[in-house]
């Protein structure tokens, strides 16, 4: 028993020795270990103590260029890869975005009133802007009732004016019928539609003489119309130098009744009522010049009767007795000049739907009783281009 005791303690004393071992031999490991890394450090350090010191003045330089720079985050393939940059679409849709607001900033900027033009060309010369069926179309504003001219019309208008103005020198404008078109158009928008129009006509002080169409009557009725515009006639005559003037309303149904919305197919007419007007007003000694929005035209190779006013034949005979100068309509879309029995008649196209003539206006010249019509319309470019066709 005395001897396995022994020998147990000798076997302790020998795995306690182990130990001892194992656990000096990790010490001196990482004692290495710490001793490897500190002297790593201090060389580093070292390195950067030996180079030069910046002076004070050159570290506020680069402090001040520190804070002056807004310097990017550090660019790395994620970064770029999770970055939104803006396409080529993107970027198109916003210069695009940029040439829409130009154009409003510039549509908004209203043109200043046009000096009234010098007439030098005496009492026995007469110089008429003369402008036809424009059918003007526009879009909702600010309400249904504030309308947005649409910019082709609006380019016409501005044309006409500016040519009338400054070149023509007009003693007057005459806007012949359909001034709007008034198709599918109640008259809260019709009103509207006919308001904007006149308001465009205002950038010039020339006076302006308007004369209903039956396309005007598809959205307004005649009360209306006047209303808009601020006119107090619908039938109307005035001299001028040599000269009288005579605006006929040829807007009745076949029942010498207002043509009202709603009767969009109907035929050109005059009441007798206008007629015994009519008959007064031309006995004067002056050049007589009629405009009336239907064709007082009959019996004619180029168009049918059922498209000139009713009352052509009488209205013809009428003209033809008492010595008018000149008769000019429009309705019918068409370039067109007769002479019967003396009277000469002109027939021009309007602004929109005769294809050959887009943006169509006249000038008009009288000399005494010798007639000239220039007509301006638009080329395939676009570009304005006259010619004198009669």
């Amino acid at each position: 028993m005395k001897n396995f005791l022994i020998l147990y303690q000798k076997r302790i004393a020998i795995f306690a020795l182990v130990l001892l071992i194992f656990a000096f031999g990790i010490g001196v490991f990482v004692f290495a270990k710490k001793t490897k890394i500190f002297s790593t450090k201090k060389e580093s350090f070292e390195n950067i103590s030996s180079e030069p010191a910046i002076d004070i003045p050159q570290a506020q330089e680069i402090e001040s260029n520190l804070v002056a720079i807004d310097l990017p985050e550090e660019s790395t393939e994620e970064n770029i890869a999770s970055e939104e940059f803006p396409g080529e679409e993107e970027l198109q849709e916003e210069v695009n975005q940029e040439e829409v607001d130009e154009a409003e900033t510039e549509e908004n900027q209203e043109p200043e009133v046009l000096p009234l033009p010098s007439r030098n060309h005496g009492s026995n010369e007469l110089r008429i802007g003369f402008l036809t069926d424009l059918h003007a179309d526009s879009s909702s504003g600010t309400s249904r009732s504030d309308r947005v001219i649409k910019p082709f019309y609006t380019n016409v208008i501005d044309s006409f004016i500016k040519k009338s103005n400054n070149e023509l020198g007009a003693d007057f404008l005459i806007l012949n019928g359909d001034v709007i078109d008034g198709t599918n158009r109640d008259d809260i928008v019709g009103m509207g539609e006919l308001r904007s129009v006149k308001k465009l006509f205002e950038f010039t002080q020339i006076k302006k003489y308007w004369i209903v169409g039956n396309h005007d009557l598809r959205a307004v009725n005649k009360k209306q119309w006047k209303n808009a515009l601020e006119i107090d006639y619908l039938q109307n005559s005035f001299d001028i130098g040599n000269y009288r003037v005579i605006i006929l309303d040829s807007s009745f149904d076949d029942l010498e009744k207002d043509i009202k919305p709603g009767l969009y197919f109907t035929r050109g007419n005059i009441p007798k009522a206008e007629i015994d007007w009519l008959e007064n007003k031309l006995k004067t000694d002056k050049i007589k010049v009629i405009f009336v929005h239907n064709p007082p035209l009959y019996a004619t190779s180029a168009f049918s009767n059922a498209g000139t006013i009713k009352e052509s034949q009488y209205l013809q005979q009428l003209f033809f007795e008492n010595d008018v100068t000149a008769v000019f309509c429009g309705h019918l879309e068409s370039l067109y000049h007769e002479k019967k029995d003396g009277v000469e008649y002109f027939m021009i196209p309007g602004a929109k739907k005769n294809e050959s003539y887009q943006g169509t206006f006249a000038e008009i010249i009288l000399k005494g009783r010798d007639v000239d019509v220039d007509i301006n319309y638009l080329d395939k470019n676009g570009k304005y281009k006259s010619k004198n066709t009669f």
